[in-house]
């Protein structure tokens, strides 16, 4: 939630670019090598789970755009601290064109989901 992404922001290190010799180099690139590569299968599972909750629940709780936005920025400092310094930069597969489809389709559904249940619900209340 919210308070974990918080504190993941404040735990996380500041990097600075250095100058590698030519003996760091080779020592360097084996350590970038055997990073972690990232799995943006959860990345984009939480933007939906964050999506989908802001446009079904926008009419009754407003106040929830609000904690979404301060959500999503956190996590985007996080996110790009994970990204650019603990995970390997993935190339890029012909398989995740067809996912990146995939969530489009998702959220395409969310927001058909969206319109109705906002529709109802300012109807009811």
């Amino acid at each position: 939630g919210l308070l974990g992404t918080f504190v993941e922001l404040l735990v996380t290190t500041r990097h600075k670019n250095k100058d590698y010799t030519k003996d760091e180099l080779p020592k360097a690139i084996e350590q970038e090598y055997n990073k972690d590569e990232p799995n943006l299968f959860d990345e984009y599972l939480e933007v939906t789970i964050l999506f989908s909750a802001v446009l079904c629940f926008a009419p009754v709780f407003p106040e929830g755009m609000l904690v979404a936005f301060i959500h999503t920025i956190c996590e985007y400092f996080t996110d790009k601290n994970k990204l650019f310094l603990h995970l390997r930069m993935g190339l890029p597969k012909r398989s995740d064109l067809f996912a990146i489809k995939g969530w489009i389709t998702v959220w395409q559904g969310i927001g058909w989901v969206g319109i109705v249940s906002s529709t109802w619900l300012t109807h009811i209340f």
